[in-house]
Order: C-alpha cells, then structure tokens, then sequence
C-alpha cells in the first residue's frame, strides 16, 4: 500500500515521549484522513478520531463537545 511522506512524520510525531494533540489540516481531498488511518492501523496505541467536516472555520464550538482521553 503506497504511503505518503507524511506517514513517516506523524509516527515520529505520535511515537515522541511527550503526548500533544496533533492536528492534521490542509486542503480538500489531499489524503489527510487516509494518511491518518494509515498511521493509526500501523501503531498500538489507543486514540480518538475526529474529523471537522462540514465544520465552518469560525466554528470552533464542535472541539468543545469532543471527549478526550
């Protein structure tokens, strides 16, 4: 399976002994989720998934709904 160069940077990125919360973000239909997929299939990590589609960027109200642990 073809993986993009960005797969290499968010294992570094999620494999780093300090935890952030990473964002993914850029244009429509680039490959960001499939990218992210790709990664989360590949590490044994527990993780939560949330895609801000159909979320205006003056919307920031859905991250406050969001539930993380």
């Amino acid at each position: 399976m073809y993986k993009r160069a960005e797969y290499q940077t968010i294992i570094k990125r999620l494999e780093e002994s300090r935890r952030f919360i990473q964002v993914v973000m850029g244009f429509r239909q680039v490959g960001k989720s499939t990218v992210v997929k790709q990664v989360l299939n590949d590490l044994d990590s527990p993780y939560q998934f949330f895609s801000a589609d159909n979320v205006s960027a003056s919307n920031s109200a859905w991250v406050s709904v969001c539930s993380f642990y």
